[in-house]
């Protein structure tokens, strides 16, 4: 791997890589379809099973609509480009590509950084749960995208500007501009839309690692009478988190890389070897990658997708049933059900007992009340 100063060498591509470059296209097309399927699937379920009726699972429908844009539009550009071993759209093709792409990686980025806050309130700041309504979760994705908006719109008004990467098949960020404008853009970006997000994420996972490790300690506590309750909440919103943690690291395991090119890219250095259109190829896996964790982790997203690619009318009923007992359960802190056992209603069980009693008198019983309880009243 070799390394040149930018000032003295602005070549775009060479031969060393260009075979690699022509490959890269199949790949590239085919994670686009994977993902571009996926996710068009992951929408599908989401409305199917009415999952969009808990807040926090707008969060999930947000990062499948980026990766779906991602691959509607940037795999299919960047795939042609590489059959072609160059850029075939233009300047204002590259202004679109880059601005599509980086507006869904800096919404993608802040979405999992919200989601950890969102989880770190949720488990604990637990006074605060019944605050996470639909309209905050709402108004959280419209930050989320005009944040993501101001730092990808600036490029197109003067403030850095969009350009093809050096080995000419896709574009993004001027990573290795020189100019004033060019450079602090570049180090103000890596700090509010890679460092911010990146510290969020630490703080709220290590303040919930910190929380749970010390409730196990008094929920588990053999001195204590048993709490099967208390248990099972604090067993499930650790699965949860472990859920959104896994999401978030894979994540900035796909881009890192990728990051740290751009910053060897920023600090006037470029690479000149076939490894260096791994890191861009590897950042597009994210778009594919999810809907495959949301199948392996989520119970009722399987048994919906089974229920999608099953033809016999057997398999239909049942999904049907279970989208029926997902809609009438109430859904706990972090949106699994968590549906509560049957009550009995104290009024009916009064008026039967006393019904039995008048009975049991007027029959010269010399037993109690018969107690019978008739299961009239069903918390949803």
């Amino acid at each position: 791997m070799f390394l040149y100063n930018i000032s003295r060498n602005r070549l775009w591509i060479i031969d060393s890589i260009s075979g690699f470059i022509f490959y890269s296209s199949s790949f590239d097309f085919d994670t686009g379809a994977v993902a571009f399927l996926g996710n068009i699937l992951v929408i599908f379920i989401f409305f199917k099973t009415r999952l969009y009726r808990r807040p926090v699972n707008w969060f999930i429908l947000n990062l499948a609509t980026s990766d779906l844009i991602v691959s509607f539009v940037g795999h299919p550009l960047s795939a042609i480009s590489a059959f072609r071993k160059e850029w075939l759209f233009g300047l204002h093709g590259c202004y679109v590509y880059g601005f599509i792409c980086y507006t869904c990686a800096c919404n993608s980025i802040m979405t999992h950084a919200l989601v950890s806050y969102f989880r770190y309130v949720v488990v604990c700041k637990q006074r605060f749960v019944a605050k996470v309504s639909l309209s905050v979760v709402m108004k959280t994705l419209l930050f989320i995208w005009t944040y993501s908006l101001f730092w990808t719109v600036t490029p197109l008004i003067g403030w850095s500007s969009y350009a093809p990467e050096p080995y000419n098949v896709t574009c993004s960020i001027a990573w290795y501009g020189q100019t004033p404008a060019d450079t602090s853009y570049v180090w103000l970006c890596f700090i509010f839309v890679l460092g911010v997000p990146l510290a969020i994420m630490v703080y709220s996972y290590m303040a919930i690692h910190r929380h749970t490790v010390k409730m196990t300690e008094i929920t588990y506590n053999v001195a204590l009478p048993a709490n099967i309750s208390s248990r099972y909440l604090l067993d499930l919103e650790r699965s949860v988190t472990r859920i959104c943690l896994f999401m978030a690291v894979v994540f900035l395991i796909t881009w890192s890389p990728y990051a740290i090119v751009s910053l060897i890219f920023a600090l006037g250095y470029e690479f000149y070897n076939p490894a260096v259109l791994l890191p861009t190829l590897f950042a597009k896996l994210s778009c594919a990658y999810n809907p495959f964790i949301y199948c392996y982790t989520h119970d009722k997203f399987r048994e919906t997708l089974k229920s999608v690619f099953t033809s016999s009318s057997s398999k239909n009923a049942v999904g049907v049933a279970k989208n029926e007992e997902l809609s009438s359960s109430r859904p706990g802190p972090s949106g699994i059900n968590t549906k509560k056992p049957n009550r009995i209603n104290a009024a009916t069980f009064k008026a039967k007992s006393v019904d039995s009693e008048r009975t049991n008198s007027l029959a010269g019983r010399s037993k109690g009340p018969e107690e019978s309880v008739e299961m009239t009243s069903v918390q949803q």
